[in-house]
């Protein structure tokens, strides 16, 4: 199984980081000619745009480039950046941390809040709690990002000066951005859960432990949760990948954190393709071991999975 997972692992991680240089390398404009005018000003001649394509390598194919941009890219080299002349992967090493500490936070909050509204709405189906529960689930589903987080700031700090407004400077500024990055993925979270239990439920080995007596919440954490785990584990994980990462750019840009997303947002508007890749390419490796990881847990936790495969063995 691991092997399996390991080389879909590879093919996908082979045809993204294809689909991220064809994207880049056919995107409008011209990056010599930019990248040129930027060195040389707006008296930049047609010689100076041909000594700058012959240094990025532009004057080469296209598969000769993407073979030298993901051998470079192996070693840890992304090239420098169009704007400032720094190595990229240079800034991506001092910008990983801030990053890695609004996703941790951001994953705790999902967690947290998610197994909560979850779990409420569980020890009672079919209660005011359980409606209640399934309506905050909802709305912080329908809430977007890009809406949430002004509003936290308005609400926290400047109506009640509870938190830090804007950047990174320890615990108290994490809050909010971790609750705006954190809320959608803990409400997509919480209804899927809440389905998975609703499922487990109905099934024998429930009713028989509500038969002899069980109390509802022993069986709820007895008999439901192991069983619901890994399929929860993955949509978690899954969760962090696809809502997490992406609304790094939102988040960062809109509570002034000096991380990767604001870092990819500058290299859109300033049309710095070698910071853009080498974002995208980050993103996919994350995205890839998560599911990785995901898969492998699911194959540790659920005996039905373990199971099959060695029968499939045999």
């Amino acid at each position: 199984m691991i092997v399996r997972r390991v080389g879909v692992a590879v093919i996908t991680f082979v045809l993204a980081s294809v689909l991220i240089f064809l994207l880049v390398d056919l995107a409008p404009g011209d990056p010599a000619k930019l990248l040129a005018e930027r060195r040389f000003g707006a008296t930049s001649t047609m010689e100076n745009v041909a000594q700058v394509r012959a240094e990025l390598g532009l004057d080469r194919s296209a598969p000769e480039r993407y073979l030298s941009w993901i051998g470079h890219a192996f070693r840890g080299d992304f090239g420098s950046s169009f704007q400032n002349g720094r190595s990229v992967a240079h800034d991506l090493a001092d910008k990983v941390g801030v990053s890695l500490i609004l996703v941790l936070c951001a994953a705790l909050v999902a967690l947290v809040l998610g197994v909560l509204l979850a779990g409420l709405g569980a020890w009672r189906p079919g209660g005011w709690i359980d409606r209640a529960t399934r309506g905050v689930a909802m709305t912080g589903v329908s809430v977007p990002t890009f809406f949430l987080g002004p509003l936290l700031l308005l609400a926290f700090t400047l109506k009640a000066p509870v938190f830090p407004a804007i950047g990174e400077s320890g615990p108290p500024s994490w809050v909010l951005p971790a609750l705006t990055l954190g809320c959608g993925s803990a409400a997509i979270f919480a209804i899927v859960v809440r389905v998975l239990v609703e499922e487990a439920m109905t099934q024998q080995y429930v009713i028989t432990g509500r038969s002899v007596g069980a109390l509802p919440g022993a069986v709820l954490v007895r008999d439901v949760l192991p069983n619901i785990a890994p399929q929860a584990v993955t949509v978690f994980l899954t969760q962090i990948g696809f809502t997490v990462l992406p609304g790094l750019t939102i988040v960062e840009t809109i509570f002034a954190w000096p991380g990767i997303g604001d870092y990819f947002l500058r290299g859109l508007l300033f049309r710095d393709f070698p910071v853009i890749q080498a974002v995208l390419l980050l993103f996919v490796v994350v995205l890839i071991v998560l599911n990785l990881v995901a898969d492998l847990i699911q194959g540790i936790l659920d005996p039905r999975v373990r199971r099959s495969l060695r029968e499939g063995t045999r």
